[in-house]
């Protein structure tokens, strides 16, 4: 039913409304989708035969999902944990398989690219929006996940619409 009256809102947008606002809706709206139904299982062991997280870590990854905690980084997520960080390291390593570091920039990144394809903000502007105090390591990263800069993801982008 949640989807079903998502897509009537959708359709409902694109009469109602300029077209960047309902591709913008949409394109969050699927974000949300994608993630609910393929990252979702794979972070809450469902169907890999894997345990699930206990509640305490799968709240705060919840939690870190939003701006303002995966901005304030590793600090906010040990505040949410409220464990050590070499057990909160471990636990989350063995659950999600992936380092919280490394889940904390994955969100940083993925914000990036909203950013980069939905405003114009300096890509400076964009690191520190999204939490990276260094723009060298911003770089780097975006480089190493995506293949290409920023500069250029955002000249691709432009020229796709």
């Amino acid at each position: 039913a949640g989807a079903a009256a998502e897509l009537e809102k959708l359709s409902g947008l694109q009469e109602a409304v300029f077209p960047e606002y309902a591709r913008c809706y949409f394109r969050g709206l699927l974000a949300f989708w994608l993630c609910k139904y393929f990252m979702a299982p794979h972070f809450a062991g469902k169907g890999t035969g894997k345990a699930a997280a206990p509640p305490w870590l799968a709240s705060a990854v919840t939690q870190m999902q939003s701006i303002e905690n995966f901005r304030a980084g590793f600090p906010r997520l040990l505040e949410l944990c409220r464990c050590s960080e070499e057990h909160l390291c471990r636990e989350f390593k063995k659950y999600y398989h992936i380092t919280p570091v490394s889940f904390i920039n994955n969100q940083r990144l993925g914000y990036s690219l909203y950013l980069l394809s939905n405003t114009e903000l300096e890509i400076i502007e964009i690191a520190e929006q999204c939490g990276f105090g260094n723009l060298s390591h911003f770089y780097h990263l975006f480089r190493q996940r995506f293949g290409v800069a920023p500069g250029k993801y955002r000249a691709r982008q432009e020229t796709a619409r």
